[in-house]
């Protein structure tokens, strides 16, 4: 990517974050200020198990960051109220909680008339939101940030299948031009498109070894929970 005009940061987890300092130029980085609070607020093992590490955000970040929450609110269809990102309800950011702390969607009005949902990590394979008896596994209750809010989205998102297009983590729906960026869409440190961390993160891990595992070890598992329905684990 040449030229980056916007980054839309869904949540912090760091496989959205790791690719930050990567990203070409400095362009503004759209995020939930009520998710970073809380993900600041906490400690010891709360603060381990929400995988957020500030250091990988860039040196910068207080200056290019802009609030969700300071965006005009608007009503989104289906979805209660979001936040207007291009002034004329095509761009709107919803809240799509329980995964992650300030975790945010993109709804894209398309050239057509139609919708598209940029749901994050709300939902990691299409089975989880198509019916509920493919919804995750008991792990995920020790894994996600609430794990109420978790199936609400969930719900949430069940009853939209079919009436928007929606693009979740796993599956990359082809879009023919691009209307925002997200940390997984730059393909900087995007898992699902560049294999390897970018050379700042890199180099992190490499002085981080053990924390990096711990979270490689805690995605890992969300992975395996996310994709298997529940009793079917012994």
């Amino acid at each position: 990517v040449a030229h980056v005009d916007l980054v839309f940061l869904s949540h912090f987890h760091p496989d959205h974050i790791g690719g930050l300092r990567e990203v070409p130029g400095c362009p503004p980085i759209l995020h939930s200020r009520q998710g970073l609070a809380k993900l600041r607020s906490l400690t010891g093992l709360a603060r381990r198990r929400s995988a957020f590490f500030e250091e990988l955000l860039p040196t910068d970040f207080a200056a290019r960051g802009q609030a969700f929450e300071e965006l005009p609110e608007i009503s989104c269809q289906g979805w209660g109220p979001g936040r207007d990102l291009a002034g004329d309800g095509s761009l709107i950011a919803v809240p799509l909680p329980g995964h992650a702390a300030g975790q945010y969607g993109l709804m894209c009005r398309l050239h057509d008339g139609k919708r598209l949902f940029l749901c994050a990590d709300a939902a990691w394979v299409r089975a989880n939101i198509t019916s509920k008896a493919t919804r995750p596994a008991w792990p995920v209750r020790i894994l996600v940030d609430d794990y109420a809010a978790f199936h609400e989205t969930l719900d949430r998102l069940l009853r939209a299948d079919g009436g928007t297009q929606l693009d979740q983590h796993g599956v990359q729906d082809a879009v023919a031009e691009p209307l925002a960026v997200d940390q997984h869409a730059v393909a900087v440190e995007d898992h699902q498109r560049r294999p390897g961390p970018g050379p700042r993160c890199g180099n992190w891990v490499a002085r981080h070894r053990h924390r990096a595992l711990a979270a490689a070890l805690l995605r890992s598992t969300q992975r395996w929970a996310w994709q298997i329905a529940p009793g079917s684990a012994t």
